[in-house]
């Protein structure tokens, strides 16, 4: 083998490896956002909905296999295996990822996770050049020296499987310990939401679409020649994107009331803390982690903070769950102040008579005399749950936070503190160990963590690169001598 082809050969082995690796690891560390990406293959690209029990152990299993696969390619280990192992892996992706390209049923692939978006013709064209290499990884897999023994070999295998299962497994138990996605820790969503003024906007092509009532043929007209003979009834109207507009970071980010308010700007714009406890599917979520919230809350309470539920769940799973909650949370404490409200009160007179309502009721007539606004404090027994329940959508609630529930800290907009349900303080720790201010502390050093991870990664795959050649030279140093 000329030196030419021995260098395209081991760079072929390198870069396939290093893509794989980098894909494997991405999704290791968010399985719950490749479960997500599945269900979206199952219901919008093929109608098999019935798949759904699959969408989990798949991701977790396809981030394995390409984390062990790229391991195998940088490393030299098992390549006759690994290299048809890549390939098959192609041979399935690469029309898969074709078809996605054409009929445009989900507008990311989720190659990459949410780490690199691409559109579905890039990870096309993407996997066209991954492909060139894996063909050339296959056609010398032979010619691959095995750098180990045999059994270190297994070993290796074994040990890089593991690896991919752990990380997997502790952000499951956790949460993402990179996150990519818009509503990490230190997003202002003020900012995050704002449509700058003049940001392009989208643009449609509108046709109509009509039904000939003699023989049931349906045609797309376009507006300027829509048909004159009313034998052709019109249908609908079609309206087909041309121009992608500007489309903010976050968006249909809207919360509601129970009676259909939107709330959105109000919890943005507030100053003080809110809590949002986020559980996008009620019938699905961990009863015992809402117990330990209703503590939090209670806190909250009697501290001045906001505290809210979003979920996605209808009204009747929401009552339903209500009660089941209803029944497993403590009593009430002593500490815990009955909830109070002012009422506004209008005092009448009629002779010796005197009577007080509300601003609401109407007038009495006119033999009752008005006489003076008072204020009434009412009183109320708290409930035993402590917070609200309000709407959001699904896709928004799990794009928020990898946990069901998780809890989202909001101060001014910005997002200061996520916490996996596995990971939510005890209330003894907030109102002893000044949690917020804590909390606080852990956004201002949140970005100079990141960098420090960051740089961390970076160092461990030029480790990895380097040792990689450097067993390769050794390997052949001791070939030729």
């Amino acid at each position: 083998m000329n030196r030419t082809m021995l260098i395209i050969k081991e760079v072929s082995r390198v870069l396939i490896g290093l893509v794989f690796v980098y894909s494997g690891f991405v999704k290791a560390i968010d399985p719950l956002g490749s479960e997500y990406k599945f269900l979206d293959y199952f219901h919008d690209a093929f109608g098999i909905s019935w798949m759904d029990w699959s969408a989990h152990i798949l991701a977790i299993l396809m981030s394995a296999a390409e984390f062990l696969i790229g391991m195998c390619f940088l490393f030299s280990v098992k390549m006759k295996i690994a290299s048809w192992a890549a390939a098959g892996f192609m041979l399935i992706f690469t029309p898969l990822t074709l078809y996605l390209a054409i009929a445009n049923p989900v507008h990311d692939c989720g190659c990459f996770g949410d780490a690199l978006i691409l559109t579905n013709w890039q990870t096309f064209y993407k996997n066209i050049i991954i492909d060139i290499f894996i063909l050339i990884a296959v056609l010398y897999r032979k010619s691959y020296t095995p750098w180990l023994k045999c059994r270190w070999e297994w070993v290796f295998v074994g040990g890089s499987l593991l690896l991919s299962l752990i990380i997997s497994h502790c952000a499951l138990q956790h949460l993402p310990m990179f996150d990519f996605r818009p509503y990490k820790v230190g997003t202002d969503l003020n900012h995050s939401l704002l449509v700058p003024e003049d940001a392009v906007q989208s643009e449609y092509e509108s046709s109509c679409l009509y039904t000939n009532t003699k023989t049931g043929e349906q045609k797309e007209f376009a507006l300027d020649s829509l048909p004159a003979d009313p034998v052709w009834e019109w249908d609908s109207t079609i309206n087909k994107l041309v121009v992608q507009g500007y489309e903010p970071p976050i968006h249909d980010f809207v919360i509601t009331t129970a009676q259909g308010e939107d709330i959105t700007a109000e919890i943005v714009a507030d100053p003080n803390y809110n809590f949002l406890l986020v559980a996008y599917d009620l019938n699905k979520t961990d009863m015992d982690a809402f117990v330990k919230a209703n503590d939090i809350a209670r806190f909250c309470k009697m501290a001045g903070y906001n505290f809210r539920c979003l979920t996605a769940s209808t009204a009747t799973t929401i009552e339903e769950f209500k009660k089941e909650l209803e029944g497993m949370v403590s009593e009430i404490p002593d500490s815990v102040k009955p909830d109070s409200s002012v009422q506004i009160k209008l005092i009448y007179q009629q002779e010796m008579e005197t009577i007080a309502i509300s601003e609401t009721d109407p007038e009495p007539d006119s033999s009752w005399h008005f006489q003076k606004i008072d204020t009434v404090v009412v009183y109320e027994k708290p409930q035993k749950i402590a917070f609200d329940f309000y709407g959001m959508d699904p896709i928004q609630l799990k794009t928020m936070i990898r946990a069901n529930p998780g809890m989202v800290l909001l101060r001014d907009g910005v997002i200061i503190g996520k916490w996996h349900y596995n990971d939510f303080p005890d209330v003894t720790d907030i109102t002893e160990n000044h949690f917020m201010a804590r909390a606080f502390e852990d956004y201002m050093n949140y970005t100079s963590r990141m960098i420090n991870r960051i740089i961390l990664m970076l160092l461990i795959v030029t480790g990895l690169v380097y040792l990689s050649v450097y067993l390769y030279f050794r390997k052949n140093h001791r070939k030729n001598n």
